[in-house]
């Protein structure tokens, strides 16, 4: 070619961090469209009692999915969001409480009873950014977390303690932005910033969070996100 070089290129990596994918996130609210097949599925240890007591995972009740507030809309312009928490609690104190969920999504399903089936979600192999969003008044617990049964790096001190989880305000502020819209209060990642994880292989995924009762014995969690460091290709 005239005036120019040409290459041969043999290896090219994109970035997958803001071009392959901008984050994955979900929301807790989503458990009150789930089956029940897939409710003991997705949340191992599920067992309904009543309509506002159930077991879910090991020495864990939940209440329900609670709103607490209004709409989260900064901005006229902005879609409306609610913070809409899963109200657990250790049922012995002495104890902890185990609380697990396999990540999800929801698409539309016309034969389902509810409308909608979960499909796991496979993580890409790699290095994320882990968040999750509490009703941080009410999660003041001492909290370890696992990803597939491995305790993740920031834990390995200890838990997060219960002054940390207080300051959750579920995903009004932590992390990046969404990738449609961009205020410091609104859709954030999660304001509960768990650290840099990785994952050796792209399979799906189960969270275990034990908790133990700091200055409260429940655990409102809103949100969970992984989003790729820069580092993943």
């Amino acid at each position: 070619m005239s005036n120019g070089v040409a290459y041969k290129i043999t290896s090219l990596k994109i970035p997958t961090n803001k071009i392959l994918i901008w984050r994955i996130k979900e929301r807790f609210e989503t458990f009150d469209q789930l089956t029940d097949e897939d409710k003991k599925y997705y949340y191992p240890g599920y067992n309904y009692i009543s309509t506002y007591l159930k077991d879910i995972g090991e020495n864990v009740q939940m209440n329900r999915v609670k709103q607490y507030v209004g709409a989260n809309q900064p901005k006229p312009w902005l879609p409306a969001i609610y913070c809409r928490s899963m109200m657990l609690w250790v049922v012995d104190t002495d104890q902890p409480g185990i609380f697990k969920f396999k990540c999800y999504r929801l698409v539309e399903d016309k034969a389902s009873t509810t409308g909608y089936t979960a499909v796991p979600y496979k993580i890409p192999a790699g290095s994320y950014n882990f968040y999750m969003g509490f009703n941080g008044s009410r999660s003041q617990v001492n909290a370890t977390f696992y990803l597939n049964g491995k305790k993740i790096p920031k834990c390995e001190s200890g838990p997060i303690p219960s002054s940390t989880m207080k300051g959750s305000n579920h995903d009004r502020g932590g992390g990046g932005y969404s990738e449609l819209y961009r205020d410091s209060r609104y859709d954030r990642d999660g304001s509960t910033d768990l650290g840099v994880v990785i994952f050796d292989k792209t399979e799906e995924l189960e969270v275990t969070i034990e908790f133990t009762k700091g200055a409260r014995g429940e655990m409102e969690p809103t949100t969970w996100c992984f989003r790729p460091t820069v580092d993943l290709y």
